[in-house]
């Protein structure tokens, strides 16, 4: 459900070795044939992660109003990467 990556090992690369295991098991189980897209939520105001993401090839792809119900902005980012 969450990916991250504790401030004090950011910049190690962590975060990209998760993202380049999720993508590679995307694309290579047998499970996950025809797999068009891999999908995930970025709260609005997080300008790190939404960098990180369009990094590795995620497109923001719509803003999801009201997602959150205890945080505030309660907007996210549909951030999208096509197979």
């Amino acid at each position: 459900m969450t990916l991250g990556v504790a401030a004090a090992y950011r910049e190690c690369g962590l975060g990209s070795a998760m993202i380049r295991h999720v993508m590679s098991v995307a694309t290579t189980h047998p499970a996950c044939v025809g797999l068009r897209e891999v999908y995930l939520h970025v709260h609005v105001p997080n300008v790190d992660a939404i960098r990180f993401y369009t990094r590795h090839g995620f497109e923001i792809a719509a803003r999801l109003s009201g997602y959150y119900r205890r945080i505030e902005p309660p907007d996210c980012f549909y951030v999208r990467y096509l197979m």
